[in-house]
């Protein structure tokens, strides 16, 4: 039951990864491709953990691909608010 579940969740991450791509495609904004690639890891990593078996003390590494994919998403949303503050407005 659990792999089927994993199963679901990856295939809704790659999902949404195929949407934000398709945004990408349209708008050619890279902050819907940002998105695709976020959900592309996160996919990748629920993949890892349920499919490789890997013992719960050994996950660390896999931990790092979440990581990587919060922290990429933490930056492209910074990135377009600092974008879109023009600079002589007064910041509240």
């Amino acid at each position: 039951m659990l792999e089927f579940l994993s199963g679901m969740i990856v295939m809704g991450f790659c999902i949404a990864g195929l949407l934000f791509t398709r945004y990408w495609r349209r708008t050619g904004d890279t902050f819907f491709l940002v998105f695709a690639a976020f959900f592309y890891l996160s996919a990748a990593s629920q993949f890892l953990v349920v499919f490789l078996g890997v013992a719960s003390e050994q996950r660390t590494w896999i931990y790092l691909v979440r990581f990587a994919a919060f922290a990429l998403l933490f930056l492209a949303i910074l990135r377009k608010n600092l974008a879109a503050t023009p600079p002589d407005s007064p910041r509240r």
